[in-house]
């Protein structure tokens, strides 16, 4: 993987032993002869207590931004912030791969786009992802640190919760493509205003080179007045009819959606295995993405039909008539009625509920934010909102003068009611931030 002399170089220091590192670790457990440890501080536990532990295994080599007691400083490479450091050694490790790797930013939708794109890339490429959500400065440095030979192309999510995080980011991964899939309020509480937002996923340009593609959804009102000559803006949509790749014809089946596909590239049909807009948009993504790395048409229908939901993202369950669909991961305004217009575009032979809680890091406005989303809500075909949490008072507040909506105190009396109102036939969309874990009701009701 490297030689030692190589981290000393990357950090500035003296060159102490020409070890060879086969690989980088962050668990003590795994150290071992041929190891570099990093010290992460994290939530509840500081690398450099283990430092020692590290190298009692035989591990040559640390990085740590301090050197614990008692320990010896020949062995231990000094840095200000030990995560940086991280990222650094994976991109110096990624620079070692010339292969193609496809960055995905965006407020929402990353994870499900990531999905839709890997699938169609590997139709062409031994590929390598980021699994789950590991789209932050140490899960894309383990990620990266995972690249040999036996792959030939990354698709690589990119999360932030702060100006200068995506750059750091892609400087390590280093993108050929790059692809912003919305810019909504997410993280408005840290930014502050969308023109933030907008200007920290744009951040992902920084290392790429001029002309290099960039694919954004021209659906998203910033995103579609967005221009910068030094690089190729591809679009897709379904309202903006001038995108580049358009989505048309879209109908909605208990088993997913169909969709007609108008691009310069081809004129055909899709079908993913999930329903809703926002996923046809996650869909005409990654077809952008496959045709710009020359994966044929009917490949990149074959591998959409595959899709599977990814966790908590739109998982549907199905017990005794009633179907339950838990998306649970993360919800913000956007997503949130993205999938109320997936719920009332659906037919059933009993009623729609929309089971909700908290928006999380809306900011200042988060009340307004909560309080307009139920006002949008009460004018879908949804029979009724069920709520928990103390921002989705202002919600219920919102949808009650147009649809039933009611506020449920905690959520043993929530799955209370759910039990006693459920009948064969009815739909029940869960939909919250992550951090309200909302899918304690549905574990409740199964």
């Amino acid at each position: 993987m490297f030689k030692a002399e190589e981290i000393f170089s990357l950090f500035n220091v003296e060159k102490r032993s020409s070890q060879e590192i086969e690989k980088v670790v962050t668990d003590s457990r795994e150290a071992d002869e041929n190891s570099l440890f990093i010290a992460l501080i994290g939530e509840n536990q500081d690398g450099h207590n283990f430092i020692s532990s590290a190298f009692d295994k035989g591990c040559p080599l640390a990085v740590a931004s301090y050197i614990p007691k008692g320990q010896q400083d020949e062995k231990i490479i000094l840095v200000n912030d030990t995560k940086d450091a991280l990222l650094k050694i994976a991109g110096l490790h990624r620079r070692k791969f010339n292969i193609p790797l496809v960055g995905i930013t965006g407020s929402v939708g990353k994870t499900t786009t990531r999905e839709f794109i890997s699938l169609v890339m590997k139709k062409k490429f031994r590929l390598l992802k980021n699994e789950e959500n590991l789209n932050n400065e140490i899960g894309v440095s383990h990620t990266l640190l995972k690249l040999d030979d036996s792959y030939d192309a990354v698709c690589m999510e990119m999360g932030m919760d702060g100006l200068g995080q995506i750059e750091k980011i892609s400087q390590s991964a280093l993108p050929q493509i790059a692809v912003i899939t919305n810019i909504g309020v997410s993280h408005l509480e840290k930014l502050k205003t969308r023109e933030n937002i907008l200007k920290a996923k744009t951040e992902i340009l920084k290392p790429m080179k001029k002309g290099s593609p960039l694919v954004i959804c021209k659906d998203n009102d910033l995103l579609s007045e967005y221009k910068n000559e030094d690089y190729r803006i591809i679009s897709y949509g379904i309202k903006e009819k001038s995108a580049d790749v358009v989505g048309k014809n879209i109908t909605f089946a208990d088993s997913g959606t169909k969709f007609d596909v108008s691009a310069p590239f081809g004129n055909f049909e899709c079908f993913i295995p999930v329903i809703g807009e926002h996923n046809v948009l996650n869909a005409l993504c990654a077809l952008a993405v496959g045709n710009l790395l020359g994966v044929p048409n009917e490949d990149m229908v074959s591998a959409l039909k595959a899709y599977e939901p990814v966790g908590l993202r739109q998982r549907e369950i199905e017990k005794n008539g009633i179907k339950y669909i838990a998306d649970c991961y993360n919800a913000s305004p956007d997503s949130l009625l993205a999938a109320c217009n997936a719920l009332s575009s659906l037919k059933t032979e009993g009623k729609k509920y929309m089971v909700v809680s908290d928006m999380l890091e809306l900011g200042e406005n988060e009340r307004e934010l909560h309080t307009s989303c139920g006002e949008k809500m009460a004018t879908l075909d949804i029979d009724c909102v069920l709520g928990i949490g103390e921002l989705t008072e202002k919600l219920i507040e919102g949808a009650e003068n147009g649809i039933k909506a009611l506020h449920f105190q905690n959520k043993q009396k929530l799955a209370q009611h759910i039990r006693d109102v459920q009948k064969k036939g009815d739909i029940f969309w869960f939909k919250a931030s992550r951090g309200m874990k909302l899918e304690d009701v549905l574990e409740k009701i199964l």
